[in-house]
């Protein structure tokens, strides 16, 4: 296995823009969220696939969790792949990543980033809201970093800068594609 790199983090991170960068620079790099072949909702209960229809989702009944075939297929599209995702079954696949790279911005940058955000995505702007996303994103970094091929990048800094810090720490550059 080589070649496979998770970006992940808590909503307003900077998930999509580091995979839009990367995509830009000529990378294979994909955002799940958008991929219902990957990232599926589903009950917690029953197992069952649910569909997203805007309204906000209750994490405590329903997972945003990968599915293995999708992203199995997914990770095979090219010698070089970065994922970003932040999905409640992260954990089951962190094992097919050569790196994990996560996402973590002080209290301040979050709460400005997310409300920020398209003015039809409330996700993170009510206080309560803001104070659960900050603390997840604690209690995750604690999780991930664990892991020995974790890294730890402030996302918090320039995105380009963030880009080339991601890049150097697995050894590669863009005159690297």
């Amino acid at each position: 296995m080589s070649g496979k790199y998770l970006i992940t983090g808590v909503a307003g991170t900077g998930k999509t823009a580091v995979t839009d960068e990367l995509a830009r620079r000529g990378w294979r790099a994909y955002s799940t969220d958008e991929m219902p072949e990957v990232t599926q909702l589903e009950d917690l209960r029953t197992g069952e696939f649910m569909v997203k229809d805007g309204r906000p989702i209750d994490f405590k009944k329903y997972g945003w969790n990968w599915q293995e075939a999708g992203l199995t297929k997914l990770l095979a599209r090219a010698e070089k792949v970065f994922i970003g995702a932040s999905v409640s079954n992260l954990h089951d696949f962190c094992h097919l990543f050569e790196s994990i790279f996560v996402l973590s911005l002080d209290e301040a940058t979050l709460k400005d980033r997310l409300s920020s955000r398209d003015k039809d995505d409330d996700y993170g702007k009510h206080p309560d809201d803001l104070a659960r996303i900050f603390q997840v994103m604690e209690t995750e970094k604690r999780r991930l970093v664990a892991h020995d091929h974790a890294i730890l990048l402030d996302a918090s800094q320039p995105l380009g800068r963030l880009v080339d810090e991601l890049l150097a720490r697995v050894g590669l550059s863009d005159a690297s594609v």
